[in-house]
């Protein structure tokens, strides 16, 4: 088996392997218009089936909602652009 942690020049190089298994659900909504006025909001859902990924999806998008994420995310971007516009 191959040595994980290579060292040369006093540079440790770690290598590491991902092994997913399962179902990932994933949604994503992007609002705006313009290429500078566009928030983005990405829900995952994991799960051993793609049944139990999707009601985890449904819990994420709930919280989502019930913590109205994206109205939040939107306002964030106009207290920007307004601290900008009273700098000018």
């Amino acid at each position: 088996m191959a040595d994980d942690n290579d060292t040369t020049d006093d540079v440790e190089v770690t290598k590491n392997e991902r092994v997913t298994t399962g179902s990932t659900m994933v949604g994503k909504v992007t609002r705006g218009e313009d290429t500078r006025d566009q928030d983005t909001l990405k829900i995952k859902g994991r799960g051993e089936t793609m049944e139990e990924a999707a009601e985890d999806f449904a819990e994420g998008l709930e919280k989502a909602e019930e913590g109205n994420f994206a109205e939040r995310l939107r306002a964030l971007g106009n207290e920007t652009d307004d601290e900008e516009e009273s700098d000018e």
